[in-house]
């Protein structure tokens, strides 16, 4: 009896997390990237964890311009799902887009190096 309760509790809470992760879809679609975050990070708090949400919020933080946490979460993906040759492209292009700057200079983020 214990047990089926636990796995009910558990199932709840996985769908709770994907409720939360669709939400975070559904405003990043919208072009509101901050609220996708939240949404985002209550799905992992729900203990949702896909390699989709992990590409999503790596998606939001490019969005956002904020590279370095955009090819942190797409390499999440990665680990997560090393099979998807989407998430690696991605991941390429932020790389390289980090390293160098819109003239091809190396530089920071998209800062040209002087």
């Amino acid at each position: 009896m214990q047990k089926e309760l636990l796995q009910k509790k558990a199932l709840l809470i996985e769908k709770n997390g994907e409720i939360y992760f669709q939400y975070g879809n559904a405003c990043f679609l919208n072009d509101e990237p901050h609220e996708g975050l939240e949404y985002y990070n209550l799905a992992l708090s729900a203990g949702f964890d896909s390699d989709e949400m992990f590409f999503f919020m790596g998606m939001a933080y490019e969005h956002m311009n904020d590279d370095a946490m955009a090819l942190r979460y797409i390499q999440k993906a990665i680990a997560k799902n090393p099979s998807r040759p989407d998430y690696k492209v991605k991941e390429n292009k932020r790389a390289f887009e980090n390293e160098y700057d819109g003239r091809g200079k190396r530089g920071s983020g998209g800062i040209a190096a002087e």
